[in-house]
């Protein structure tokens, strides 16, 4: 969960070469998830994205790379995007796309939003090509983080996120949690019609506490004790996910 906008570029710098810079081979959770998206991508891809956003805190820039790269959003800042060929104000659980669209479609921290994420996922696989692929980032709500979040009422959490320096203009939208366990991952996209390629829970560096070092340098410790177990996997900030369409469909069962 350690997606962040703050401005204290050096006080992060700082913490993070004394903490991770001498970890070989240490890389940050969207590098990750950026690399198992774009290890599948070609000039012939059409993308999607969902929960594009306004394109203003966006690491994924793909136009004019790939065939097509589309992103969708319920907020209508998606329309101003400026990494995006087409844009579409419209829920993942009705997308207003012919079925078998894409090739790649990802979401980065939106199932923690989403009301109805089993229909969401059905729709997915519906504008999925055959043999296309689904990427997702999303929280695990067993890290501490959502359950902090999940105890403070909802009106809080704006200027807690601001302190935190994690404010991004999706921390804005209510949280459900209703498909952030890997258990449950696993059920829903299985359910509809999924193959799962991968599915990993990581824990990466606290960046979201780059303002408060004390509790940074605590983060840490807690980062390196769940890493050093897969017995605690269950207690890692993410979930991390890869899903492959069949070329052929089988048949489905209800979740």
């Amino acid at each position: 969960m350690e997606k962040s906008t703050t401005s204290a570029v050096s006080p992060a710098s700082d913490l993070m070469a004394k903490y991770y810079g001498s970890r070989p081979g240490w890389i940050d959770g969207t590098t990750q998830f950026r690399g198992m998206i774009e290890r599948h991508l070609t000039p012939l891809s059409q993308v999607l994205d969902i929960g594009a956003g306004s394109g203003r805190q966006s690491h994924f820039h793909y136009s004019g790379k790939v065939a097509r790269f589309v992103g969708i959003d319920v907020s209508d800042e998606v329309l101003q995007n400026p990494n995006l060929d087409e844009a579409f104000c419209c829920d993942a659980a009705k997308m207003p796309f012919p079925d078998n669209s894409f090739d790649i479609v990802f979401s980065d921290y939106v199932f923690e939003h989403l009301p109805e994420p089993d229909r969401a996922v059905q729709e997915i696989f519906r504008v999925l090509k055959p043999g296309g692929r689904f990427f997702v980032r999303t929280p695990n709500k067993w890290h501490y983080v959502p359950i902090i979040a999940r105890l403070l009422p909802d009106k809080t959490h704006p200027g807690l996120l601001d302190g935190l320096a994690i404010r991004n203009q999706e921390d804005v939208f209510p949280k459900h949690y209703l498909a952030n366990t890997a258990a449950r991952v696993r059920k829903i996209f299985l359910a509809a019609g999924f193959q799962i390629a991968e599915l990993n829970l990581i824990e990466k560096e606290p960046l979201y506490l780059v303002n408060w070092p004390p509790l940074f340098s605590i983060a840490v410790a807690y980062e390196r004790l769940i890493n050093s177990s897969e017995k605690l996997r269950f207690l890692r900030a993410n979930i991390l996910g890869t899903f492959l369409k069949p070329e052929q469909e089988t048949a489905r069962y209800s979740s």
